[in-house]
């Protein structure tokens, strides 16, 4: 499908489609075989593309019918940028519906134009429901309605509340965040995928309502093990890998935002590249601000406004 500059194309999904990307090539050319390259985007030399492009490449990705029959679309230009895209859903034939008058664009590469020094974005909503799987199982984030750029020049910023009950971090209660912020739910995450468990269950009983206060008690207690997922065969297999995932929530889930590791550094543990910090603090619900370990410069922000609020899209 070639596309001209100021034009549109609607994309016509089989039934039952979940998920999915769509990215432009520029600079193609194809024999009668379909077989050629493109400047950017090439798939593999062939004209049907089977992965996605090689980057740079401007992403759009969906998730459709998913996570509590809400659909997502976003734009991402974690693999560069190649040209500007807006992006659009529409409407089911006979089921109503008016067509989406603003959607996901991108229209210029802004993670080039922005210096290294302030690439420091709080996402500040991380949950299973914004961790997307593409088809090669790769985890991509979305819905950054919520998210913060924070200065250079500011340790931490100052913004409304904001985010989903059950993953926010403590020093939530002072208003004054970090990007740290985003490890502590990260950590929650972890937690619920080894117990299979959410970490706020009102169907539970009063002492095992909130999942992370009993990670305090089982952890006091050497009794970790209790909380690994029994419906899941291969967690029970594979005990001791679980445990060692624990203690890396349990390191992201430190009341002092400054002994919480680095996203690097977590991504380093789940490599094998290193351990988990092991001298860390075992209450990881605070009530004190004066545990949060908020220091340094602060920027303010003015209170969010109704359309700054992201809901499902």
């Amino acid at each position: 499908m070639r596309l001209d500059p100021g034009k549109t194309w609607t994309i016509n999904l089989p039934k039952n489609t979940e998920i999915g990307s769509v990215w432009a090539r520029t600079g193609c050319s194809f024999d009668g075989e379909g077989n050629g390259s493109c400047q950017t985007g090439d798939c593999d030399g062939v004209l049907a593309c089977e992965r996605i492009g090689q980057p740079p490449i401007t992403l759009a990705e969906f998730s459709l019918n998913q996570f509590e029959s809400n659909s997502f679309f976003d734009i991402s230009l974690s693999k560069g940028f190649n040209v500007p895209m807006e992006f659009l859903p529409m409407p089911v034939k006979g089921h109503g519906g008016a067509r989406c008058t603003r959607g996901p664009h991108c229209t210029a590469d802004i993670t080039s134009q922005c210096p290294s020094e302030l690439k420091r974005i709080a996402h500040l909503d991380v949950k299973p429901q914004n961790i997307l799987l593409d088809s090669d199982f790769n985890a991509k984030r979305s819905d950054f309605g919520l998210c913060k750029l924070i200065d250079r020049d500011m340790s931490r910023v100052v913004t409304r509340m904001r985010g989903t009950p059950g993953y926010l971090a403590p020093e939530w209660l002072t208003s004054q965040i970090t990007e740290k912020a985003d490890v502590y739910s990260f950590g929650v995450v972890v937690m619920e995928i080894i117990s299979g468990r959410k970490n706020l269950d009102t169907s539970r009983s009063e002492e095992s309502l909130h999942l992370i206060t009993l990670l305090e008690e089982k952890v006091k207690n050497s009794q970790l093990v209790d909380l690994i997922d029994k419906k899941s065969n291969d967690m029970q297999a594979h005990e001791q890998d679980a445990i060692q995932m624990m203690k890396l929530a349990m390191w992201c889930l430190q009341i002092d935002c400054k002994r919480r590791p680095k996203m690097s550094e977590v991504v380093k543990v789940l490599e094998g590249i290193m351990d988990a910090e092991s001298n860390i603090d075992h209450n990881f619900v605070a009530t004190n601000e004066t545990h949060f370990g908020i220091a340094g410069n602060v920027n303010s922000s003015p209170p969010a406004v109704a359309s700054d609020v992201s809901g499902p899209r």
